[in-house]
């Protein structure tokens, strides 16, 4: 029996173009999960304020809820995570840097790169790029 779509555990962000902010989750059901972060009170307390939110790049192929949330820590903390060691990311990973759109997709492309989760299978999918920056992303 084929596996409904909507299946294995993913990694996201989230952008809001009103506010120019960025967040990045994991979940097993991105529609449900934008759903709460825009509509209900179900969606991370941060998300709340800076409504409404688009889904701007998704990361899939986890096979476990462990391996998305370490993905997904890795990708909220580039500076400190051991799968961003072997790149030259100086710009990437300053404090202030670290919230740029184009900074967020780049660590997880690199971190999709890196041999620890290219063994995995997992890919990464560029959603919505801001129209300043769609040139300047890394091609997938």
């Amino acid at each position: 029996m084929p596996r409904p779509p909507n299946t294995g555990y993913l990694c996201y962000m989230l952008y809001s173009m009103e506010h120019g902010k960025i967040y990045v989750g994991s979940t097993n059901n991105m529609q449900r999960r934008l759903r709460q972060h825009n509509k209900t009170n179900q969606g991370a307390k941060y998300t709340k304020k800076y409504r409404p939110w688009i889904v701007a790049a998704t990361v899939r192929g986890f096979s476990c809820h462990k391996d998305a949330l370490s993905f997904e820590w890795a990708w909220q903390h580039p500076q400190r995570t051991r799968h961003l060691k072997n790149y030259r990311l100086e710009g990437l990973i300053s404090k202030c840097a670290n919230r740029c759109f184009s900074n967020w997709y780049k660590a997880a492309y690199y971190m999709c790169d890196e041999s620890y989760w290219y063994q995995r299978s997992i890919h990464m999918e560029c959603v919505y790029a801001p129209p300043l920056l769609a040139n300047r992303l890394p091609e997938i």
